[in-house]
C-alpha cells in the first residue's frame, strides 16, 4: 500500500455516502489517500482505504479534503474538519443536520445550543431549546445552516451553488452541481408524467393534463415549488436539468445562474402554473448537458491542495 499523501474525510452512510462515492473513487485514482472512518464497521465503505480515529494521529501533518453534507452520516467528517481544517466541500448549503447528529447524537444537548447560539446567536439558540422541548420547527436547519466555523476555519471552502450563505470574508470556490442519475423518460405517446410533491403540485399538473409521479419515477418534467419553504436540497432538479428535462418553480428559489429553469412570480395559482407546464411539456425536449464528471471534480479539489 502506497504512503497516503492527502487524508480525505466524508460520510459513508446513507445517501450522503452514495453520492460521495464517485468522487472517492476518483481522487483515490489521482492521489494516494486515507479516508477517515468513524469506527471499524465502516470499513469496506469506501473506495480508499480506511483510516481509524487512533490511527489518525500519525497522519496529522498531511493536506486534508472534507467532503461534507447536510446529514448525520457526515458528523464524522464534521467533526474532522473542525479539528483539522483543510479544503471543505459543501455538497449542501448548510451542515445542521450533521451538526445535530454531532451533538445530539451523543446527548450533548448543551454543545448543540451553544453552537446554534456561537454561529446564529441566542435567538437561533431559544429556537433550537423551543425545537428541543417539541415545538415543530421544519425552518429551523434553513434559518440556522451552521456554517460560520466552518468558512472561518477552513483553507477553501468549494460550493455547488454559489448563493450558499458563507460570511463574505470566506475564501469560496463554486463548483457545477454534481453528476446524478436520473430515471429514463416515459415512452413516447404515455401521459406527461410531472415530479411534485404537496398538495399545489397536484393541481398545477391536474390542471397541465399530466400525471404527478414521485422522485426517482421515469419523468417529463419537476416541479420545484416546494424547495423555498420545506427544503434546501437542489440535487433533483440539478439532475433533471443534467438530463434535459424541464424545471419549474418559483421566483428566486434556486440558483439564479440556472438560466433554464422556468420561473414563475410567487403567488401564481394553480390553473396558471399548469398552464405554464403545459407548454414546457409540448416544447420540444432540450438536450442533455454535457456531462461533468467525479473526475473533473477531483482534479478541480485537488489543485486547491497542491
Amino acid at each position: 500500500m502506497s504512503t497516503p499523501r492527502l487524508i480525505v474525510s466524508a460520510p459513508l452512510g446513507g445517501a450522503a455516502g452514495a453520492r460521495a462515492q464517485p468522487l472517492l473513487a476518483a481522487i483515490a485514482a489521482l492521489v494516494p489517500a486515507r479516508v477517515l472512518l468513524p469506527g471499524a464497521m465502516a470499513r469496506g465503505l469506501s473506495p480508499i482505504a480506511g483510516l481509524l480515529p487512533e490511527e489518525w494521529d500519525t497522519h496529522q501533518d498531511l493536506p486534508h479534503l472534507h467532503l461534507l453534507a447536510d446529514a448525520p452520516e457526515a458528523a464524522h467528517a464534521l467533526h474532522a474538519a473542525l479539528l483539522r481544517p483543510g479544503v471543505a466541500l459543501l455538497e449542501d448549503p448548510g451542515l445542521h443536520h450533521a451538526y445535530r447528529a454531532m451533538t445530539l447524537g451523543h446527548g450533548l444537548a448543551e454543545a448543540w445550543l451553544r453552537q446554534l447560539a456561537m454561529q446564529h446567536g441566542p435567538a437561533a439558540a431559544r429556537l433550537g431549546a423551543a425545537a428541543l422541548a417539541g415545538q415543530p420547527l421544519p425552518a429551523l436547519p434553513r434559518l440556522a445552516p451552521m456554517l460560520e466555523d466552518i468558512a472561518r476555519l477552513s483553507r477553501a471552502v468549494v460550493v455547488r451553488r454559489p448563493d450558499v450563505a458563507l460570511p463574505p470574508a470566506a475564501r469560496v470556490h463554486v463548483l457545477p452541481p454534481a453528476p446524478q442519475p436520473f430515471p429514463p423518460r416515459p415512452a413516447a405517446g404515455d401521459l406527461p408524467r410531472v415530479i411534485g410533491a404537496g398538495a399545489f403540485d397536484a393541481a398545477v399538473v391536474a390542471a397541465a393534463g399530466a400525471l404527478l409521479v414521485q422522485p426517482g419515477t421515469p419523468a417529463d418534467a419537476l416541479l420545484a415549488f416546494a424547495l423555498p419553504f420545506s427544503a434546501q436540497d437542489v440535487h433533483a432538479p440539478a439532475a433533471a436539468l443534467a438530463a434535459g428535462l424541464p424545471v419549474l418553480a418559483w421566483e428566486a428559489s434556486l440558483p439564479d445562474t440556472w438560466d433554464d429553469v422556468t420561473r414563475l412570480p410567487y403567488p401564481t395559482d394553480a390553473a396558471a402554473a399548469g398552464r405554464a407546464l403545459a407548454a414546457l411539456l409540448a416544447a420540444p425536449r432540450r438536450a442533455r448537458r454535457p456531462a461533468r464528471s467525479p473526475e473533473d471534480d477531483a482534479a478541480d479539489l485537488l489543485s486547491l491542495l497542491f
